[in-house]
């Protein structure tokens, strides 16, 4: 019930739903010219999940809350609050070796200017 048999397409769906209203949202504030967007309190995140994904996610996870801590790669959820994670320089954490860099860069992958870290700084794979 932690959101590892959800259907990855649902996912990825709600992943990329959240991130482009944080992207979108007013006020806006830059982490070193990189846009990290704006922030969504957890019923706005919510609002912006059907209800059909919401029951599925209930049932299979716990909740849409789960779903987005279990990606704490791109999400914050902090104090009833969620805003995008500005991607941390690996020399910054003890990931090293074979575990670096096997998933994908969410950010390299999906945010409007890439990721703002190089490839051999960020954690995930370019």
């Amino acid at each position: 019930r932690n959101c590892t048999q959800v259907d990855r397409s649902l996912v990825d769906r709600i992943v990329a739903r959240v991130a482009c209203h944080l992207l979108n949202s007013s006020g806006k504030p830059q982490f070193n010219g990189f846009d990290i967007g704006g922030q969504l309190s957890l019923p706005e995140v919510v609002a912006l999940v059907d209800k059909a994904e919401r029951s599925h996610l209930k049932s299979q996870c716990g909740g849409l809350q789960t779903l987005l801590k279990n990606n704490y790669h791109i999400f914050q959820v902090k104090s009833g609050n969620v805003r995008l994670r500005i991607p941390e320089d690996s020399s910054t954490i003890s990931v090293q070796g074979p575990m670096r860099q096997r998933r994908a860069c969410w950010f390299n992958e999906n945010h409007p200017q890439g990721c703002p870290l190089t490839r051999e700084k960020c954690r995930f794979a370019h």
